[in-house]
């Protein structure tokens, strides 16, 4: 039998896998804005290759076949995750 695999249709890699540094206890999307605005500064460009391929991978062994990834931009400072992202598209895209 063959089954469809799963898409993921809206991921920030640059944020995944950060609510063990900082959880949004509330739930909403107030409070996820007010904890990423704190977060932002701590995230380097290593720190977001790390956690990017540890989710991507959990997507692919959970059976996920497509991930519709945006990347978060800051322009006045290019976040590192924005840099990211565009460098793992640009990749995959080969």
């Amino acid at each position: 039998m063959l089954v469809a695999g799963f898409v993921e249709g809206h991921l920030h890699l640059e944020k995944a896998n950060v609510m063990q540094r900082k959880a949004n206890r509330s739930g909403t999307l107030k409070e996820a804005i007010a904890v990423t605005a704190e977060l932002k500064p701590t995230l380097t460009r290593e720190d977001i290759r790390e956690r990017s391929i540890q989710v991507l991978r959990a997507l692919v062994q959970a059976g996920t076949t497509h991930v519709r990834a945006h990347a978060e931009f800051d322009p006045p400072k290019a976040s590192p995750g924005s840099k990211w992202c565009w460098s793992c598209a640009s990749n995959s895209a080969r």
